[in-house]
């Protein structure tokens, strides 16, 4: 493992996203995204569809699931009331069964 690659192809990613049945948010991920930014599935989807490559951060191995690892990516969104932006902490993996997992989606 290459902290500085990240383990998955953001081409995956990005359209595991924006397929209904292959994506999943943690309720952790989901809570926070509401609390934060008053984001829905929908919008953190979207945030998730929109990463760029310039906005990978680091891969790290999952604690929870021995074997997997996460990307972290830092992108940029402009939910109201922050219309110039914020930096968010989004760590994504793909699972076992081929689906995009949103394990974190908060303020960095």
């Amino acid at each position: 493992m290459n902290p500085r690659k990240p383990t998955y192809p953001l081409a995956d990613i990005t359209r595991l996203a924006q397929t209904e049945n292959k994506r999943i948010v943690t309720t952790d991920a989901q809570s926070r995204a509401r609390n934060s930014f008053d984001f829905d599935l929908d919008d953190i989807y979207a945030a998730i569809a929109a990463l760029k490559e310039r906005e990978f951060y680091k891969t790290m191995p999952s604690e929870k699931n021995p074997g997997l690892f996460q990307d972290v990516y830092h992108p940029r969104i402009a939910p109201q009331p922050f219309p110039d932006g914020i930096e968010v902490y989004c760590k994504v993996q793909i699972d076992s069964l081929g689906r995009v997992v949103v394990i974190a989606f908060k303020p960095k």
